[in-house]
């Protein structure tokens, strides 16, 4: 963490950069969380003042600048991208399947948080899926770029896409990046989803693959969208929340496939939504955070690990601005864990702990939420200045209001971006958001 004292922010400025930011309140512009997944809804989102070209913050080449600034974070299983002002998109961590997306800045220490793929230039807003990644720019055209196995990149199946290509017959106004498959949100029209469809989270039909993207049917009205490891959700207007893909059904006891939008029971309200592995959560108009899905690693944060149908609230919990689901498949099971940034500007998180990504030294499942702290014998260990939190496959990522970038959790590829020794559970610098390569 930084040697200097961490400045101190009042509640209103806070709550002024959340409404720029975005990734934070029901009025926010891009809804987080991605996963893996990210829902960007560019109508609640003012892009940011164009920069001139000649004083970007970011680039293959910095010399000379001002440091990078994030305004948004979006984590897959294993790498992590960032939005500058200006447009750039900046991936690190695992490349395996092409899903950093772009040149590399050294020809050293591939994979290394000092070797950022430069995407994009000209992006408005991104998501991350397991292993790959897509961003929106201000065409609408979206852009993707990664693991393309079941075509959830181009819609083509064409294995590996190093570099990010535009999905020619799509414009949207959001899209979320899942597991293997992909959803975009064109308002008016509804969700279109294409990618691995094994269990119906394309929403047409349970395939091998949906190629090409199509129309999820009843979702005309939807304003937001996410994608989880295996499932997709859509929020509508009216705050309804309808979900497709394996969910977990209490007459059959276990997960399951459905190929067509069911909507979740007693979820009349919800104003923003996220998706992790086998688990969703919703924000309510009240401030409440809900779960419901698998809960095996205690994702659901309501002190036990059995699964739910039905919303349940997660325990301990303070009321939030913004809540993120993340994790993964692993081992054949689905594990997964939440982050919420609460009213008072706190991040509390729970679910899977082994690696660090629900902010506790205790590398154990946390059944209902603990406050991530930012030092172990600080005075005052609350994090400081947070604008909004996202939860990845193993790791998790706050923005600060500066632009700074924190993360915790798995660091085997190098996805928290710091270079430095990490403690289990205990936040680190992402390098080049403090001004170093």
């Amino acid at each position: 963490m930084r040697s200097d004292p961490r400045r101190s922010r009042s509640p209103r400025v806070l709550a002024l950069a959340i409404a720029v930011i975005a990734c934070s309140s029901r009025d926010a512009g891009v809804s987080c969380s991605p996963t893996p997944s990210c829902s960007l809804n560019p109508e609640r989102f003012e892009p940011p003042e164009a920069i001139d070209a000649g004083t970007q913050a970011c680039g293959p080449d910095r010399r000379d600048r001002p440091r990078c600034s994030a305004q948004q974070v979006a984590l897959g299983r294993a790498h992590s991208c960032a939005l500058a002002p200006a447009g750039e998109v900046l991936c690190w961590g695992d490349d395996a399947r092409g899903q950093l997306g772009g040149s590399s800045s050294t020809d050293e220490d591939a994979g290394r948080a000092d070797d950022l793929r430069f995407v994009l230039t000209d992006a408005r807003a991104i998501t991350a899926g397991g292993a790959h990644g897509c961003a929106i720019d201000a065409a609408r055209a979206v852009h993707c770029w990664g693991d393309d196995a079941a075509g959830q990149v181009d819609g083509v199946a064409s294995d590996v896409i190093d570099t990010p290509v535009v999905l020619e017959a799509l414009r949207a106004d959001a899209v979320a990046a899942g597991g293997a498959h992909t959803c975009a949100l064109a308002e008016g029209e509804g969700v279109h989803c294409w990618g691995s469809a094994s269990h119906g989270q394309c929403g047409r039909e349970v395939a091998e693959r949906a190629l090409e993207p199509g129309l999820v049917a009843g979702t005309e009205d939807a304003v937001e969208i996410v994608a989880g490891a295996r499932h997709s959700c859509a929020r509508l207007a009216s705050g309804r929340v309808e979900c497709w893909g394996e969910l977990f059904d209490a007459e059959a006891g276990e997960l399951r496939a459905f190929a067509a939008p069911r909507p979740v029971p007693g979820l009349e309200d919800a104003t923003e939504i996220t998706a992790g592995a086998g688990f969703s959560c919703a924000l309510r108009a009240n401030g409440a955070v809900v779960c419901w899905g698998a809960n095996a690693s205690g994702q659901l944060g309501d002190a036990t690990t059995a699964p739910a149908e039905t919303p349940v609230p997660v325990l301990g919990l303070e009321l939030a601005l913004h809540v993120a689901a993340g994790g993964a498949e692993l081992d054949g099971q689905l594990v997964g864990h939440a982050c919420a940034l609460t009213k008072s500007f706190v991040v509390q998180c729970w679910g899977r702990n082994r690696e660090g990504q629900s902010g506790s030294a205790a590398a154990e499942d946390l059944l209902q939420p603990v406050v991530v702290q930012s030092e172990r014998d600080d005075e005052d260990p609350h994090l400081d200045g947070i604008t909004a939190v996202t939860a990845g496959g193993f790791h998790t990522c706050a923005l600060e209001d500066d632009g700074e970038l924190l993360c915790w959790g798995d660091d085997s590829f190098d996805q928290l971006g710091a270079r430095d020794p990490v403690e289990l559970g205990y936040p680190v610098e992402v390098r080049v958001f403090r001004g170093e390569f």
